[in-house]
């Protein structure tokens, strides 16, 4: 390779140095990539010794020969302009790319049109003719073209600093230039680096980046520039660079030059790819010519050697870019940055296997699968996807497949990522097929299919596939080695051609029955090991879970959907076995009894038969689905279209064999409550009226009688559901109506008789009935209440039968009443009752609105008449049940009284709003007294008290480990007793240790009462029925029947029970919204709200929750009511500020009451503790920042409140006992939102002399809370902090009138003078000393101080001068008091710093401003601070942040 002698270089300090007066200076020259003017020495490759200065002044384009004639005619000023896109692939473009973003704009500036940064990033560019353009240029000079390279990866991080040839060939320098870039870059305002940036002109930047360097690596191996081991060789400088930049503390930096090292890397590996196939072949060529003559093998020999030479050089290139880039990187605290490594990773091993694919580079694969951002773990996970889909790589892959596995398992079930999940799953399925899970390992994995994340579900499906077909495998062995007898075996041999087809269908058959067995097998196997505690907590098994399906089957409106519904839903298009509907039916109807005519490997279990049965159900839903949707025009699903499969088709044949088969089906599993609800749910999944086409009429009539059978024979809620929806479905056929009528009527006769039957000639109030009768009373009440609620059944129950027998609704009111004895034994039965009677009260009112326009005025009056006999005979029934005082009810009695009792009054109830009002409250109105909701009220509550008992039986066991470090809060109360207000001093161990940490329990960090538990069955059902009783109660106050003033009882619980009672109340704080926004009933919202955070911090007091955080979340929730925002979070509308003030003040007055009367016994410190964080509670009711729901002057208000009921109480807030921390949180926030009126401000510095005459005055007028907490770092804006606190604290005129002030124009604020400091920066060169305040909360390491001496030595502190005494000398200035300030963290970005630049902390030290340092000189020049920042000295326990600044 050819290339110009090198200049010579010069050390970075000669190159930073200056030049000095009578030394030769180099002749300026201009630099070809931007014209600046710039140190370089003479281009010795000029043919007339001519400087390059008189060769540059036509900028050079990538693509043009710069050979020496070219550079005289350039020289000479005779060379023409290269046309745009002329052979060299860049085109010359605008500073400002329409349409791009703020980074985009400045993307390709005017210095960089002709720069390799332009070319790869216009899109147009033929990058392989700039690659060609480069190396033309590197093989003339190598310095000049390598200085081009580099300034476009320095272009490439945003940084707009550029180096020269020598800069980029001096690999020593390197680090000191890239600090001075660093230092510029920091100052440029854009922290978007082209890389990220998703500005239109650098969209493709990255693609094309990628595709640059490919291309580049691949020319230059074509020719020795690549293999080139010279210190200004290209990959050693590029390298060099690149390692260098990676390791910056600048995320711009540091990540362009991750990627450039990653890429070059996987450029290199194709090129590693290329060389060892030239290897191979040069190899064989030696071995060739071996036996020929020498001069042919020796020149083989040495192309050997040569290549391999090549391939080494390569290797080293790669290890090397391996260990200064990626080995750094991939731990690297940019998640980010962390994804490009992995990402790469697996190009690498896909790429060059050989090299990359073994355990030292799959390990950290295999690590990065437990990072802790979940696109870096995805990109982890796919990774792996292309090396486990072909075998070859099996080998290498096996050892890490033994380490990973566990985890991939745990990254399937429990990643809190869906994403991630789904291909972690699509690589087990891989790693499945190559046979190298264990049997226990897949079952885990199949279990995802029950997961509650569709697409979970869906992506399991192939694991299914593959799962059931290995599985069927090995049972078709078993099934022929069964079957292997000496009589099958003969009857094998003979026959012709019917025998050998009998034999084919008898083989398919029996592979049908073994795919559906080993599908229900699988199926029971993985439920059973989801159903362990070990994989879903508190594991139900299958009796509980029918337990809860039982009882909460009567709350539904349909029967429970079961797992398996879902399973065949993510199975449908994946696992074949589905779809065959005829075997799941066929292996249905055999009998799998012991005695049973099938061989023992497809005989099912009893638990698999009904599996099967439910999986059969569910295909069929799907089948039904499937022809309806193709019946409505639905495009048919990709798996339809490819298997030619007509959906209605496949519907009707699906029915014509279950025609022949349901009467069996209902035979064989009568007896099961279980498989017979599923059974009872096939016929409305068929086409019923083929039962007419078929003239299958007494098939019909046969089946309609089976359900009815059942339908009185059963008494599971799941049972009579599904056939009540059965017979639904067939009076829904008009093709039978007839039928349908007549054996309707039949069912419905047949079951008022059974009732009659039972209390037949006896006084249903004092009769006594025995166990028996009862359940069978309770039986029949619940079948009419299921069938009375799809059918209308008033005129039976009104049926009097010729007057030989009561009516039948005298029958179920007289057992209603029944239910005042309390008899638990009849508290189903007495339930029953009243939900007939509603229902009867339900279908006569509807009738009534059914015929109050087509009937006469007289017969409506009747009408109205007879309903309201009906109703009023009710309404006095269920409230005596529920709320009366006479009544013995049991609990589920009056619970179920009590919802209907607010059922019938949202149907009837007057004073409604007309528009939200049914038409029955029109027609027969009733009144919902205020003493009758009142009483519902402590209904509610005492409902609430009995659930909390509950739920605080079920966290004993959790309650017994809390007392047990219960003992250190009694140590530390001790502690606080002796002085509450002492500053706290250094942790001691042993008790004091235990109290705080069991302090954090009961503030809620660790494991405490409210603290979510698994929920076992018992627990899950109260919770639903609890909830239930709930949502009535807040239906009635969302529609207006109960007053919101009740919603307290129910709020004041939220965040205690669980998201499901959260979610159940939610709707409350929506009626606060609209009454207080909308409805101007701002007074009742102010009460509501302050008394459910009252109420619900009392709870805390009582003991009766372990923390006050529910109360926190209470008050958030109900600070969202106060404020209505709209598009971007904006408010668009919030409260009037008078009903913020109302809720603290009348909260502030509330705790500051108890807060006085428990300190004056020592004895309630704890208690007076637990009171103080009822502050905790008001700070979100102020909003949340930066939106406050009050500021300015009306937050002042607040503050003055506050001053005076903590003063009027005698309570002092201490500035460092932990136990105030609350109280000194609220007044912060308060003193931030008056901050927020620069008014008060102004009002303040208008004053400053006036507050400095007060004096001693100023200091007892202000809160006590700012007195206590004044700190010695203050003491140089003492006197504002006076002046901003004597702003009228308790009275409001001067608040009136600094608002009357915001109205009048104010002057135009003066320019800020220039002051240049030598002890720091200069006021007035373009930056602000900011400073940050922040809670004073005492290191471990201050001395305790007593009350007394702290107060004595507050008395002994001189009052601070308005204006700053002069600064004294460094050597004199006198020492700091207290505990020296503490080193800031490494990596702290300051306020205000640009975003995505990290500081340097070499390039930053840490100042704190001392009396005489640069700050006290810049506010002796300038005005005081502004009362907004007065306020937070004064009112706020603070300290100024320290400030860092520059080296000079």
């Amino acid at each position: 390779m050819s290339s110009s002698p090198a200049a010579p270089r010069r050390s970075a300090r000669e190159r930073k140095a200056p030049n000095r007066p009578g030394t030769q200076q180099p002749v300026p020259a201009i630099d070809d990539s931007d014209g600046e003017d710039i140190d370089s020495p003479v281009d010795s490759d000029s043919d007339d010794g001519a400087f390059r200065g008189a060769a540059a002044s036509k900028k050079k384009t990538f693509g043009r020969k710069s050979t020496g004639e070219g550079a005289k005619k350039n020289s000479a000023g005779t060379g023409r302009k290269k046309a745009v896109n002329g052979g060299t692939g860049v085109r010359k473009r605008k500073s400002t790319a329409k349409g791009a973003g703020a980074a985009g704009e400045a993307a390709v500036d005017e210095g960089d049109e002709d720069t390799l940064f332009a070319s790869v990033a216009n899109p147009n560019t033929a990058l392989s003719t700039t690659v060609q353009d480069w190396l033309e240029a590197f093989q003339e000079s190598e310095a000049p073209a390598l200085r081009d390279l580099i300034n476009f990866l320095i272009r490439s991080t945003g940084c707009r600093a550029k180096i020269d040839a020598d800069q980029a060939i001096d690999l020593d320098g390197v680090p000191d230039v890239l600090d001075d870039m660093q230092e510029d870059f920091k100052k440029q305002t854009d922290p978007i680096y082209p890389i990220v940036s998703r500005a239109a002109a650098l969209k493709k930047f990255r693609s094309q980046l990628s595709t640059f360097l490919s291309t580049l690596l691949t020319s230059a191996s074509e020719s020795p520039a690549l293999y080139a081991s010279s210190e200004t060789g290209l990959m050693e400088t590029l390298m060099h660079w690149t390692t260098t930049m990676a390791s910056s503390k600048l995320r711009a930096f540091r990540h362009t030059a991750t990627v450039w090292g990653l890429t070059l890397v996987t450029a290199l590996c194709d090129v590693a790819k290329e060389v060892e196939r030239e290897f191979g072949v040069a190899g064989r060529q030696r071995d060739a010519e071996a036996g020929k003559s020498k001069a042919r093998a020796r020149a083989a020999e040495d192309r050997l050697k040569e290549v391999h030479e090549r391939l080494e050089k390569v290797n080293s290139f790669v290890d090397e870019l391996i260990d200064g880039v990626f080995i750094h990187r991939f731990r690297d605290s940019e998640s980010a940055i962390r994804s490009e490594c992995v990402r790469e990773l697996g190009v690498w091993m896909k790429s060059w296997p050989q090299h990359f694919l073994e355990g030292t580079f799959l390990r950290y694969t295999g690590w990065l699968l437990s990072d802790q951002d979940p696109h870096t773990r995805l990109l982890a996970i796919q990774s792996l996807l292309p090396l486990y889909s072909s075998a070859a790589f099996l080998s290498q892959l096996h050892n890490f497949t033994e380490r990973f596995r566990p985890r991939l398992i745990e990254m399937a079930s429990k990643d809190r990522d869906v994403s991630v999940r789904v291909s972690t799953i699509a690589v087990l399925h891989l790693i499945g097929t190559h046979e190298l899970l264990e049997d226990e390992d897949r079952l885990r994995v199949a279990t995802l299919v029950f997961d509650a994340e569709a697409r979970v579900r869906k992506a399991v499906g192939p694991f299914w596939k593959a799962l059931v077909e290995d599985e069927v495998r090995e049972r078709v062995e078993q099934v022929d080695d069964a079957m292997a007898t000496p009589k099958a075996a003969s009857a094998k041999k003979g026959g012709g051609r019917k025998a050998k087809a009998a034999r084919e269908e008898e083989e398919e058959v029996r592979e049908r029955r073994v795919r559906c067995k080993t599908l229900a097998d699988l199926l029971v196997k993985a439920s059973n090991l989801l159903d362990t505690p070990e994989l879903d907590g508190a594991g139900l098994d299958s009796q509980e879970s029918e337990d809860v399906a039982e009882t909460l089957a009567p709350l539904a409106a349909a029967p429970v959907q079961g797992r398996l519904a879902l399973a065949v839903a993510a199975l449908w298009d994946s696992v074949h076995v589905l779809r065959d509907w005829e075997g799941l039916l066929d292996l249905l109807g055999l009998d799998h009894s012991k005695g049973g005519d099938i061989v023992e490997p497809l005989r099912l279990a009893e638990d698999e038969e009904s599996t099967l049965l439910e999986v059969f159900v569910a295909c069929l839903a799907r089948i039904r689905e499937d022809a309806v949707s193709a019946a409505e025009g639905g495009r048919k699903t990709k798996k339809q279209a490819d298997d030619d499969v007509n959906p209605a088709t496949l519907h009707a044949d699906a029915t014509r064999g279950l025609i022949k088969a349901l009467p069996k089906l209902f035979t064989k599993h009568q007896t099961d409550a279980g498989r017979i609800a599923e059974v009872l749910t096939i016929p409305k999944l068929m086409q019923l009226d083929m039962y007419l086409e078929m003239r299958q009429v007494t098939a019909y009539e046969s089946l309609f009688d089976d359900i009815a059978s059942q339908f009185l024979k059963h008494t599971s809620p799941n049972v009579l559901l599904s056939a009540v929806d059965a017979l639904s479905a067939l009076a829904s056929t008009q093709a039978l109506a007839n039928s349908n009528t007549t054996k309707a009527t039949e069912l419905e006769e047949r079951l008022l008789a059974s009732m009659r039957e039972l209390v037949a000639d006896r006084e249903i109030e004092s009769a006594g009935f025995d166990e028996d009768e009862v359940a069978a009373l309770e039986a029949a009440l619940a079948r009419f209440a299921i069938l009375y609620a799809r059918r209308d059944l008033s005129s039976l129950l009104e049926d009097e039968e010729s007057g030989k027998a009561a009516k039948g609704r005298e029958i179920v009111a007289a057992l209603a009443d029944r239910g005042r004895l309390g008899y638990k034994l009849e508290e189903k039965m007495a339930e029953n009752a009243l939900q007939v009677l509603f229902l009867h009260v339900v279908w006569k009112t509807s009738a009534l609105l059914r015929e109050a326009d087509g009937v006469d005025e007289e017969e409506l009056e009747h009408l109205k008449d007879e309903v309201k006999a009906v109703r009023d005979s009710l309404l006095e029934t269920v409230n005596e049940l529920a709320v009366g005082t006479s009544s013995n009810a049991c609990e589920g009695v009056r619970s179920k009284a009590f919802k209907l009792l607010l059922e019938l009054y949202v149907l009837f109830a007057s004073g409604r709003p007309e528009a939200g009002a049914p038409k029955s409250a029109a027609h027969l109105p009733v009144d919902f007294e205020e003493e009758l909701q009142y009483r519902c009220a402590g209904f509610v509550e005492a409902e609430v008290e009995r659930h909390a008992e509950e739920h605080a039986r079920a966290r004993q066991e959790e309650d017994s480990e809390d007392e047990d470090g219960g003992s250190g809060d009694e140590d530390e109360d001790e502690n606080d007793e002796g002085g509450e207000d002492e500053e706290e001093g250094p942790q001691k161990k042993g008790k004091k240790g235990k109290g705080k940490a069991a302090k954090g329990k009961a503030s809620g960090k660790g494991k405490g009462k409210d603290e979510p538990l698994p929920l076992t069955a018992a627990q899950a059902q109260a919770a639903y029925v609890f909830c239930d009783t709930i949502s009535a109660v807040v239906k009635a106050i969302r529609l207006g029947v109960m007053d919101i003033q009740h919603a307290p009882v129910l709020l004041a619980h939220h965040g205690r029970f669980g998201p499901m009672y959260d979610a159940a109340v939610k709707p409350l704080i929506d009626v606060l919204k609209e009454e207080a926004l909308f409805n101007d009933n701002c007074d009742l919202v102010q009460n509501v709200v302050a008394s459910s955070v009252k109420d619900s911090f009392d709870l805390f007091l009582n003991g009766k929750t372990a923390s006050e955080q529910h109360s926190v979340l209470l008050a958030r929730a109900l600070a969202g009511a106060l404020l209505v925002r709209g598009a971007h979070l904006k408010v668009v509308r919030r409260v009037d500020p008078a009903v913020v003030i109302r809720i603290h003040t009348d909260s502030l007055d509330y705790v500051a009451k108890q807060l006085g009367q428990l300190s004056k016994d020592k004895k309630k410190v704890k208690i007076r503790n637990k009171t103080a964080l009822f502050f905790r509670a008001l700070v979100p009711l102020l909003g949340n920042q930066p939106v406050n729901l009050i500021e300015g002057k009306n937050a002042l208000k607040v503050k003055s409140h506050l001053d005076k009921a903590l003063k009027d109480h005698g309570i002092e807030v201490s500035a460092t006992s932990k136990a105030w921390e609350p109280v000194r949180a609220y007044e912060k926030r308060l003193v931030s939102a008056i901050a927020k009126n620069k008014n008060i401000g102004a009002k303040s510095k208008a004053k400053p002399s006036a507050a400095a005459n007060d004096g001693d005055a100023g200091a007892h007028d202000a809160s006590p809370t700012a007195a206590a907490r004044k700190r010695p770092q203050q003491r140089a804006s003492a006197a504002a902090a006076k002046s901003a606190e004597r702003i009228d604290s308790d009275d409001y005129a001067a608040a009136e009138e600094l608002e009357a002030e915001a109205d009048r124009p104010r002057p135009k604020p003066r320019a800020k003078r220039a002051a240049a400091d030598e002890d720091g920066p200069a006021a007035g060169d373009g930056r602000r000393i900011r400073r940050r305040y922040a809670e004073d909360v005492d290191s471990a390491e201050e001395r305790e101080l007593a009350p007394e001496a702290e107060a004595e030595a507050e008395a002994e502190e001189p009052e601070p001068e308005l204006s700053p005494a002069p600064s004294p000398s460094p050597a004199k200035r006198p020492a700091k008091r207290g505990r020296e300030p503490e080193p800031e963290e490494e990596g702290e970005e300051e306020d205000g710093g640009t975003p995505g630049v990290e500081p340097d902390e070499d390039a930053e030290r840490e100042t704190t401003p001392t009396p005489g340092s640069v700050f006290d000189r810049n506010r002796q020049r300038h005005e005081p601070p502004p009362a907004s920042q007065a306020s937070v000295l004064s009112l706020s326990d603070v300290k100024p942040r320290k400030k860092r600044t520059r080296r000079g």
